[in-house]
């Protein structure tokens, strides 16, 4: 009640308190950085090969791999694998899958469409256990609509090859790393 009746009386006197205005601009910013972010959806998996009727096997798989970008233009490309080597036919490159019990080997191809008919990596002379192949399995565009792309991975095994090798009863695989470029 005192401070109520000081300013009161402050006020009858004719006194007002000074009201000081100062401006300065307040700048808001922010920087939004390409990023990309990736994860295996569905794994390749070409089930099981019956070693004594291949002709039951389809010899094609697909796999999936789910990438969410911010706006803009990126390329992806996929690792040539842990023991690549130069393919059968027009210098591409073609991935082998080894056992688990020993060092057998079964090729399989991977294939930029479902056709199974153009192989991945083209460039033979790009056929290392590296990293990156240095070629673009997909170009991907993102905008304000699309936000996660679903690349699909084709794969193959070749009946003849099947057909003329004999295999070890075991299972194979391969690890491939998918490596996003922006």
């Amino acid at each position: 009640m005192h401070k109520t009746l000081l300013i009161t009386g402050l006020m009858g006197l004719g006194i007002s308190p000074s009201v000081f205005a100062q401006s300065q601009p307040l700048t808001n910013s922010a920087n939004v950085v390409a990023s990309c972010s990736v994860a295996t959806t569905q794994n390749i998996n070409f089930g099981s090969i019956d070693a004594l009727d291949q002709n039951s096997f389809s010899g094609q798989s697909q796999g999936n791999v789910q990438i969410k970008c911010t706006k803009g233009s990126y390329s992806m490309m996929l690792s040539n694998g842990a023991s690549p080597v130069s393919g059968l036919q027009n210098g591409t490159c073609v991935q082998r899958m080894k056992a688990a019990k020993s060092n057998a080997r079964i090729v399989y191809a991977l294939n930029t469409s479902n056709s199974y008919t153009t192989i991945y990596p083209s460039n033979g002379n790009a056929c290392t256990a590296s990293t990156s192949t240095g070629q673009t399995y997909a170009n991907l565009i993102f905008d304000d609509a699309t936000r996660v792309r679903n690349v699909p991975i084709f794969a193959s095994i070749q009946k003849y090859y099947l057909n003329f090798n004999a295999f070890t009863a075991d299972n194979y695989s391969d690890t491939l790393n998918v490596l996003v470029y922006f």
